[in-house]
């Protein structure tokens, strides 16, 4: 034979290799490295909430909240945080991916997709 067997295995083993690579990275970029924002930025509305209660508006940052010592990979600032003191209210607002915007309204208490 004009090719050796094991050359060949080889080849379709590295080429295989490269395609499950390939589509991993493709797979972390538009899925925002695997993790899911809104159900973290959710976390913060009740404490947030509460806060207002307490204080008579919205926190400035969410720096002083508490998270699970199991979100390490998670960032309270990607949560796009805004707190508007004229209107008593706040939003979040972050990229999901590589076009997808998400927010939450706290006015209408509603999450939306863009």
């Amino acid at each position: 034979m004009w090719f050796d067997l094991k050359i060949l295995i080889k080849i379709l083993s590295a080429l295989a290799l490269l395609t499950v690579l390939v589509f991993t990275v493709f797979a972390y970029e538009i899925s925002n490295g695997f993790r899911d924002y809104t159900s973290y930025c959710e976390n913060f509305i009740p404490q947030l909430e509460k806060y207002y209660k307490n204080n008579g508006q919205y926190p400035d940052t969410l720096k002083a909240f508490k998270t699970s010592a199991w979100d390490f990979r998670y960032s309270y600032k990607k949560c796009g945080y805004q707190a508007d003191h004229m209107d008593n209210s706040f939003m979040f607002f972050f990229g999901d991916g590589w076009i997808d915007v998400v927010g939450y309204d706290s006015k209408t208490k509603q999450w939306w997709r863009d």
